[in-house]
């Protein structure tokens, strides 16, 4: 996710299930928080139990960036 909360990429899931949009703001509200107690980025794990609560299981410094994706329409 973007610092901004948009989604950037993401990666395949074994259950399928996607986020709503309120999901992604909470997480996205998650992650800023996070790197404001960390003073950094950060690489989070997280989990949205049965009730619909947000879980943290751990936050780590970002140690390598990988490469942005390229936008939908941009030239090579």
């Amino acid at each position: 996710m973007s610092r901004r909360g948009r989604l950037l990429r993401t990666e395949p899931s074994d259950t399928g299930a996607v986020l709503t949009r309120g999901e992604l703001a909470r997480l996205a509200r998650l992650a800023r928080r996070a790197r404001r107690v960390s003073g950094g980025p950060q690489d989070i794990e997280f989990g949205f139990d049965g009730d619909g609560r947000l879980w943290l299981f751990q936050s780590r410094p970002i140690t390598a960036m990988a490469k942005r994706p390229r936008r939908l329409g941009s030239q090579l």
